[in-house]
């Protein structure tokens, strides 16, 4: 019943969330993105070349000079690292901020003969206290990387029986729908909702969103 369900949740999306794109059209949720791996960019460079990315990770600088060569963003793993030019505000980018996770946005750059680097438009320091916004896509193909982190999502309620008549609930974006454990009040199917939750896995060993809270419209 529930594999069924979430076969037809793209119909069902785009019906529900006609309401929601209008909600959020104007705001900005830039961590709600798919991160482009560094590794990816370094083993292939050509399909890079001159194109727009986002990346996640840990900014260095590596010689402690005021050289934006000097400035290098490791992955979470620190076996893959780019090199930064072109830092947006980079004299505000204080010290304390240094080993960091941060996001940024930029344009990757190829040059013959150097190894391929990014020239960087935005750069946000992610503030660990703030639940990161992602995509229902980001857990569902990153499950080890997800499970255990508080994540935030915005997405439609949609509810439906298991086949031992059970209620079961799920949160739906246009990436895709995840399983909520348990709601702190009870909402219309049908809801927009802005949650905050903590990647799980469920019985069936599929990711699930756990101690689940509801942040309100500011």
């Amino acid at each position: 019943m529930k594999k069924t369900l979430l076969l037809g949740l793209a119909i069902v999306f785009c019906v529900a969330s006609t309401g929601w794109c209008e909600q959020v059209k104007n705001r900005n949720y830039k961590a709600n993105t798919l991160f482009t791996g560094i590794v990816d960019i370094l083993n292939k460079p050509e399909n890079f070349a001159d194109k727009y990315v986002s990346l996640k990770g840990i900014l260095v600088n590596i010689a402690a000079s005021s050289s934006d060569e000097d400035f290098y963003l490791f992955d979470d793993s620190k076996s893959s690292s780019i090199r930064c030019a072109s830092i947006p505000n980079r004299n505000d980018f204080s010290r304390s901020n240094e080993g960091k996770e941060v996001t940024i946005l930029g344009k990757i750059i190829i040059e013959k003969g150097l190894c391929p680097y990014i020239s960087v438009e935005e750069i946000t320091v992610i503030d660990d206290l703030i639940p990161q916004m992602v995509s229902v896509s980001q857990i569902l193909f990153d499950p080890l990387g997800t499970k255990g982190k508080r994540i935030q999502i915005l997405g439609v309620l949609v509810k439906g029986n298991d086949a031992k008549g059970r209620r079961f609930y799920l949160l739906a974006d246009p990436t895709g729908a995840i399983s909520l454990e348990k709601l702190p009040k009870l909402f219309p199917k049908g809801s927009i909702l802005n949650i905050s939750g903590v990647v799980s896995n469920d019985a069936d060993g599929l990711p699930i969103l756990t101690d689940i809270e509801i942040i309100p419209e500011n």
